[in-house]
């Protein structure tokens, strides 16, 4: 304050309180900081265009798919250095206001391939107007590759084998059935997937089985040999083996059944046993003629020497010398 001479007199001054702003500066400040590491260190990559689809905004993790950095993404001008012009349908965008889940093949700067799931959403924010949010989803195809490979392979393995290999749930409904299963019973994988196992075996058959996947699905590992009518698939003499599937919980979801068709094998069986049968009858028959045989062949030498002694002792009553005479009657003898 000045007096008329323009004298200072005194100082007058007002006094604000700002801590409490300081303290939400710095709590901004810091979650600022909080959240620029969080979006350099996810993995999901965030950007913004506007509706012509230059960059307004471009995340700083942008290295973890694309192999650039956020500033060499950013020079590259627009949204379509980085996907294709029909990455999606503007119009339908325009509509729904966000399209989710939409699968890309892309190369980075190194010459990687990565698997990415992309959703667009449709809003304003400062500039930018359409939000771009990718995430790498390689390792996750790459397992799927990994486990389509294998199951193509374990199929390959299942419909060259000679037994019958199927997969039921808790329902007795087939999930999976080899080619063998199918075409011993006519029915190709469409339409016996789904399918209950009644209509696939028949009434019969399934009344004989019933018990045994009542075991298994008691948690039971169940093998058996037994011989089944099929109706129209005609009979069978099969050796089983039903096994368990346990869920996560420890409940049974379902069950395995590995089996092999025996019928030939039964057969072969059955007819060396009647031959074996047989054998032992003619054996039996043999041994009968030779005693027999040798029966007759006794009596038949005794009557022989009878004869013989009849036709010799008259000589014995005829003078000889002793020598010869006891010759001869060792010989009858």
């Amino acid at each position: 304050i000045h007096d008329d001479e323009g004298t200072p007199l005194f100082l007058e001054g007002i006094i604000e309180d700002i801590t409490e702003k300081r303290r939400l500066e710095l709590k901004l400040a810091e979650s600022e900081k909080l959240h620029r590491l969080t979006v350099e260190n996810i993995s999901d990559t965030v950007l913004i265009t506007r509706d012509d689809g230059s960059f307004t905004y471009v995340c700083p993790n942008t290295h973890f798919i694309f192999g650039l950095t956020s500033a060499q993404v950013q020079a590259l001008g627009t949204i379509s250095s980085l996907f294709p012009d029909d990455l999606f349908d503007q119009k339908k965008l325009a509509e729904i206001n966000e399209i989710e889940n939409i699968e890309q093949r892309i190369w980075d700067a190194n010459g990687k391939e990565h698997y990415l799931l992309i959703n667009v959403k449709k809003f304003t924010i400062n500039e930018g107007s359409i939000l771009y949010t990718c995430r790498d989803i390689s390792n996750l195809r790459r397992l799927e590759n990994t486990l389509d490979s294998t199951k193509k392979q374990m199929d390959t393995l299942l419909n060259v084998l000679p037994q019958f290999v199927a997969y039921l749930d808790r329902n007795l409904t087939f999930r999976y059935a080899n080619k063998t299963y199918e075409q011993a019973f006519g029915i190709c994988s469409e339409d016996i997937l789904g399918t209950p196992l009644i209509d696939v075996i028949g009434p019969k058959a399934f009344k004989k089985a019933k018990p045994l996947i009542e075991k298994v699905l008691n948690g039971e590992r169940v093998k058996y040999q037994d011989h089944f009518d099929y109706g129209a698939s005609g009979t069978r003499d099969i050796e089983g083996t039903l096994i368990p599937e346990f869920s996560d919980n420890g409940d049974i979801s379902g069950y395995f059944a590995v089996l092999t068709d025996i019928s030939d094998y039964i057969r072969a069986q059955k007819a060396l046993e009647h031959h074996a049968s047989k054998l032992e009858q003619m054996n039996a028959a043999l041994n009968i003629l030779i005693d027999h045989r040798d029966d007759k062949k006794e009596k038949r030498e005794t009557e022989i020497m009878e004869d013989f002694k009849k036709l010799v002792f008259p000589y014995l009553e005829m003078p000889l010398e002793n020598k010869k005479r006891a010759e001869i009657q060792l010989i009858l003898d």
